[in-house]
């Protein structure tokens, strides 16, 4: 497994330097390596959350961002699910 890195974008549009995701005190390792992560306000917050496509099998969790602007911190990720169960994106 390898560690998530990426920037995020800040409100005013400026990229902030890449740096190693944390959750819990610990640096995010995506299942099977090879993730495929992605930032959006997905909870329309105002706030990047982190959406992360998982090599391993597909499946799709999201890390909600409960930190301040410019200094995110996500909460633990969870499966993301629709009505026929977990949500799976093409993988491998």
């Amino acid at each position: 497994m390898s560690a998530v890195l990426l920037g995020l974008l800040q409100a005013a549009g400026e990229l902030l330097s890449p740096f190693a995701v944390e959750v819990g005190g610990m640096p995010l390792d995506a299942p099977g390596g090879n993730s495929a992560p992605c930032v959006h306000d997905l909870d329309g917050d105002g706030r990047f959350d982190l959406v992360v496509g998982e090599y391993e099998d597909g499946a799709v969790r999201f890390y909600r961002n409960v930190g301040a602007p410019g200094a995110p911190r996500f909460e633990a990720g969870v499966r993301l699910k629709h009505a026929q169960g977990e949500l799976r994106v093409p993988y491998g």
